[in-house]
């Protein structure tokens, strides 16, 4: 996800590393599935990702990191809309199930083929994603001059609600990286720099952590990224 690449970089530099990015909207990383809209013959994430692993396996790239708004891919919005589905064909079916399936399918074919380059994988669980705009909540919570944190608390995802809500996709992931233990996977949960005991907040008074309700901003990104530690390989 484009959004975290601030986090990433300070990640890097941190640890003296430097890398690429590649990806484009609507495209998972994983191998072998296909994004079912309809901007495909644009963005075809089918070959992109087949590209990513040919220069991965032919530059010899020890780490690679995986991350996206994986939700996206199994279950769309809070409100069940905006679902984008994958199938394992350009013309597969199109609904929830079998979107849930091939993503299933997607991530342990991920996993195998890029543990068996002996690439060390980073894998990036999905930040909390807001009901409401920031933008709205920030303006609102301004309203009278001073900062209303009861009203801006209010407004903010709580904690319970992203858990459960992202609790299957995860699942998803954490249970291929269990089938495939011989390999070096490691998974990073966002969820403990974004939200405290009970909500997922904004950000501060004066810092929005996000760019809109599903993508952080740079200062988000940034403060995100201080809470992981990656373990790269040399």
């Amino acid at each position: 996800m484009y959004a975290f690449l601030p986090g990433l970089k300070v990640i890097a530099s941190e640890q003296s590393y430097f890398g690429s990015y590649v990806g484009f909207s609507g495209c998972p990383p994983l191998l072998g599935v296909y994004s079912l809209r309809s901007d495909q013959h644009i963005k075809n994430c089918h070959a992109l990702n087949n590209r990513v692993f040919d220069y991965v396996q032919k530059h010899d790239i020890k780490n690679i990191v995986l991350i996206a708004r994986w939700s996206y891919y199994t279950d769309g919005k809070y409100s069940g809309e905006g679902l984008n589905e994958i199938g394992k064909s350009p013309t597969d079916i199109k609904s929830k199930n079998h979107s849930r399936q091939t993503f299933n399918i997607g991530i342990h074919q991920t996993l195998k083929k890029y543990g068996e380059l002996g690439v060390a994988i980073h894998i990036i669980l999905q930040v909390p994603m807001q009901k409401n705009d920031p933008n709205s909540i920030y303006y609102e919570s301004y309203i009278g001059g001073e900062f209303n944190e009861t009203f801006f608390s209010s407004k903010a995802i709580s904690r319970d609600q992203h858990t459960q809500f992202q609790n299957h996709v995860n699942n998803l992931i954490k249970k291929a990286a269990t089938n495939f233990s011989a390999y070096p996977i490691y998974i990073y949960d966002p969820t403990g720099s974004l939200c405290d005991a009970l909500k997922c907040n904004f950000g501060t008074p004066t810092t929005s952590f996000y760019f809109d309700d599903d993508h952080l901003s740079i200062s988000g990104a940034k403060s995100v990224s201080r809470g992981l530690r990656f373990n790269l390989r040399e």
